[in-house]
């Protein structure tokens, strides 16, 4: 959890956090006029930070995966049709996936 400090005391005693930040781990959110302004955190919490938004882009490059699962949807509707009677609910199933598009 970061500390809230002013940026009068980051002024004052910019060395000092740097080190706490440095070498105990420690955050700070710095505040003007009672508005966050800016943060001071570890290098190491930039990194992972840094990672996660890779993440996140590299999730919205990827292709859209429609076509394929409505041909897997279309392969297992043949699949289950020519199983036991009781297999048909997964026709059911796929179905309401396809119409409510949360497949």
């Amino acid at each position: 959890m970061s500390e809230r400090i002013t940026a009068t005391r980051v002024v004052r005693e910019f060395s000092d956090l740097l080190n706490e930040v440095r070498y105990k781990s420690r955050s700070y959110i710095v505040e003007r006029n009672g508005k966050p302004i800016a943060r001071l955190v570890p290098v190491s919490d930039l990194k992972e930070a840094k990672k996660l938004k890779e993440l996140k882009n590299l999730l919205s490059s990827l292709p859209s995966c429609s076509d394929d699962l409505q041909a897997f949807a279309k392969d297992l509707e043949k699949i289950a049709r020519q199983q036991h009677p009781l297999h048909h609910g997964i026709v059911t199933a796929l179905a309401y996936l396809q119409a409510s598009e949360k497949f």
